[in-house]
């Protein structure tokens, strides 16, 4: 039974081994993706800080003219419907 055991520890150890190093790496893994998603950020903010959003009196009256429920839509839509003009 000893050498049996010998190889089968020899085994396990080398199997725990690998996870731990597999783990490390993904650490180091999430790690990178992370600050690339922090630099990603950063670059978002800058270009939004950057460009100031000027806001434009079409967009509120367009804004104002979306229905805010679904039987004001049904509406707007058969309204919309019975004004076209016909072919």
């Amino acid at each position: 039974m000893g050498p049996l055991q010998l190889v089968v520890s020899g085994l396990l150890t080398l199997i725990v081994y690998s996870m731990v190093l597999f783990a490390v790496y993904k650490v180091f893994q999430i790690s990178n993706d992370v600050g690339e998603v922090k630099e990603l950020l950063r670059a978002i903010k800058s270009n939004t800080e950057a460009a100031p959003a000027a806001a434009s009196p079409a967009g509120a009256r367009a804004a104002e003219a979306i229905p805010q429920s679904a039987e004001a839509l049904v509406r707007a839509v058969h309204e919309g419907w019975k004004s076209a003009p016909e072919p």
